[in-house]
């Protein structure tokens, strides 16, 4: 092997190894809801563990998060939060980008359970 490729190979290989994160100069942050599943314990509020596993249940949250995933437009806050149903009454909870996307959620929601649904959903402040 001659000298020019050993040395383009070794670039190569140091380049590659390099983190593009590091490269770019970003600092690696992880998604994480910690606080804010500890404050739901705190504050005694339904989690995913106490979702029913009735099949109406089941099926009214299936139910919902399809309305939702099918709507184009939402943001992926708004197709990410929580829906559970606890004891008969359904929660909504999370961020969503705007009051507008608040509204349609509450909306689909009304649609399939009434007034038997709680809003927890908050609009992220940008």
């Amino acid at each position: 092997m001659r000298s020019k490729d050993i040395v383009l190979l070794l670039l190569i290989s140091s380049v590659s190894s390099l983190n593009v994160a590091s490269f770019a100069g970003e600092t690696e942050v992880k998604a994480d809801n910690t606080k804010q599943n500890k404050y739901d314990q705190v504050n005694d509020r339904p989690e995913a563990q106490d979702q029913s596993n009735e099949k109406t249940s089941v099926q009214l949250v299936s139910n919902i998060r399809k309305d939702i995933m099918s709507k184009k437009g939402f943001s992926v806050n708004a197709q990410n939060i929580k829906i559970i149903d606890e004891k008969g009454t359904v929660y909504l909870r999370g961020p969503v980008d705007s009051d507008n996307e608040k509204s349609k959620l509450e909306s689909i929601a009304k649609k399939y359970c009434g007034n038997c649904y709680k809003s927890e959903l908050e609009v992220k402040t940008h």
